[in-house]
Order: C-alpha cells, then structure tokens, then sequence
C-alpha cells in the first residue's frame, strides 16, 4: 500500500525531483542542511547572530524616515491649530450674539424702531386724509369764489366809472 506524505514532511530534494516530474507538491521546504548540500558546501552551523554593520545608506534612509515623520506631526498640528483658531473665532462671534443683556437691548431697540415705523405709517395716512378733504374742500368752493370774483368784478367796474365820472345826488 501507498503511503502519501504531506507537503512539509517531504524532504526538499524529494520535492524538487518530484518537481521536474511535473508534479509539484503543495508546499516543501529545504532544511539549512539540505540547502548546504545542494550547494555542494560543507554545513556549518550559524555563528553567534550578529546584526551587520550600518551603512551611510542606511543611515540617511532612517534620518529621511524620521525627518518625513517629523514633518508629517507637524503638519498635522499646525491643521489643529488652524482649527483650533477657527472655532475659537466662530465662537466669539457667537458670544456676541448670546442671550445676554446686549439681546435684551437690541429686542428693545428694534421694537422703538417699529413703533417709529407704525408713527410714521399713521402720519402718512393722516397727511393723505387731510390732503383729501384739502382737494374736496377746493372743489366745493371753486364755484362760489367764481361767483364771487364776478360779483367783485362788476363791482370794481361801478366804482371805476363812478369815480371817472362822479353823479352823487345827496339827500336827506
């Protein structure tokens, strides 16, 4: 009977034989052994695990991290201090408009205003009323000072030939 085996037991040079068969297993790792005889090297262990020497590269690289890092907080305090100012103005703005004694006085000031308004609406109404009786009052007399005008015009005219040539007849 066969015996199947799962990816990570198969060893590496199992799977890279299987591999140029075309039948590539799922997953196969090459142990540090392996990998050195495949190389045809001798395996020797890992020394002690020493981090490399930094290079100039590498330290630019990180300087350029942090500066970028830097830059970026600040860019981001400077828009909560932008809006910091911003609210901090709007909010002044709408003290000055708070329900406080300022209000009072401004509701009273408005209501002296239409009242102010309402006088003068009146006056006018009344100015209008009395203009109208003015024009009919002028109408109703226009007749009788046309009368008149004629009843002092013959009058005149009496005196004047009168006084040109006097007839007075004086009697007792």
């Amino acid at each position: 009977m066969l015996q199947l085996k799962r990816s990570h037991e198969i060893p590496f040079t199992s799977a890279l034989a299987l591999a140029r068969h075309h039948r590539i297993p799922e997953l196969a790792y090459a142990t540090q052994v392996e990998t050195q005889q495949l190389l045809g090297r001798p395996h020797t262990p890992p020394p002690n695990h020493t981090p490399p020497p930094r290079q100039a590269e590498g330290r630019w690289w990180n300087a350029a991290k942090w500066l970028l890092l830097l830059l970026m907080f600040g860019i981001a305090i400077g828009i909560i201090v932008v809006l910091w100012h911003t609210a901090d103005r709007v909010e002044r703005v709408l003290g000055l408009m708070s329900m406080g004694e300022s209000l009072e006085e401004f509701h009273s000031m408005i209501s002296t205003m239409a009242r102010g308004a309402r006088n003068v609406e009146a006056a006018t109404s009344n100015v209008e009323a009395a203009s109208r009786l003015g024009l009919t009052a002028a109408a109703e007399a226009v007749p009788a000072l046309q009368k008149s005008m004629n009843t002092t015009l013959g009058l005149v005219d009496k005196l004047n030939s009168f006084s040109s040539h006097p007839h007075v007849q004086l009697s007792v």
